[in-house]
Formats: structure tokens, C-alpha cells, sequence
């Protein structure tokens, strides 16, 4: 059984789902966002760490070393405009982005991107592999 503290009693998982249950726990469940806080990926980690320099690796070691439940992680994206290749542009800003630009700009245009962009997928072949992430802008 892994444990973060030495009183541990539950596996992380029997800890959730009996707080689930309103049972009694050993402990609180610890949960957290730590994709956003550099200073602890590198106190954890042991790495010096600059801005937004850690990848999805580390942040995944620092939350098997400290929490119970956790956010999705998310790598910080850099700063800066980053382009998609179908022609979105998003700012990013550490690990917020948001769409600046889309490649149409009325309806009739949105309709014939969307057109444009059903034929491609149609056409395309059929993959198991995991879809691009979000774009990222260089830091």
C-alpha cells in the first residue's frame, strides 16, 4: 500500500470512496491543483525550476507523493500566441490559454470551415493514438 504518512490506514482509493460513502476515514483525503505551482514540482522534485519549466512527468511524481485525490494535470503552456493547424490562434499565459482567433469570422465562414473540416475527418483513416494536446506557445 502506498501511504503518504506513516498513520496510514486506507489505500487512497478506500479513502475516497468511503468519504464517498460518509464511512469513517483515517485521515482527510488530500487534494490539490498542483500543475500551477512551481515551487512545489521543484521542492518535490528536487529540480531547479524556472517559470514554467516541468513537464507532465514531474508533476505526476509530486502528486503520487502527496495527494489522494487530484485535478487532471495540465503542463504549463509557456507564453505567447500559438497557432493550431486548422488556423486557431490562442494566447497562453503558464497554464491558462484561450482562443484570440478563429480561421473564419461570420457564420458563412464557420459553416464552411465546418464543412471543410467534417470532409477531412471523413477522409481521414481511423486512429488509436491519443489526440494532439492543446496547443503551446514557446516560453
Amino acid at each position: 500500500m502506498e501511504k503518504l504518512f506513516p498513520s496510514d490506514l486506507l489505500t487512497r482509493r478506500e479513502r475516497i470512496e468511503r468519504t464517498l460513502r460518509c464511512q469513517p476515514v483515517d485521515r482527510v483525503a488530500l487534494r490539490g491543483q498542483l500543475s500551477s505551482n512551481p515551487r512545489v514540482i521543484a521542492r518535490d522534485t528536487g529540480r531547479a525550476i524556472a517559470g514554467v519549466d516541468y513537464t507532465l512527468e514531474d508533476i505526476g511524481l509530486v502528486v503520487r507523493q502527496t495527494l489522494d485525490v487530484r485535478f487532471p494535470p495540465v503542463a504549463p503552456c509557456g507564453s505567447g500566441l500559438a497557432t493550431t493547424p486548422d488556423g486557431f490562434v490562442y494566447r497562453c499565459d503558464r497554464w491558462t490559454r484561450w482562443r484570440v482567433r478563429r480561421p473564419f469570422a461570420t457564420p458563412e465562414g464557420a459553416c464552411r470551415w465546418l464543412e471543410e473540416e467534417a470532409r477531412r475527418l471523413e477522409a481521414a483513416p481511423l486512429s488509436t493514438k491519443t489526440p494532439p494536446a492543446p496547443p503551446t506557445a514557446p516560453i
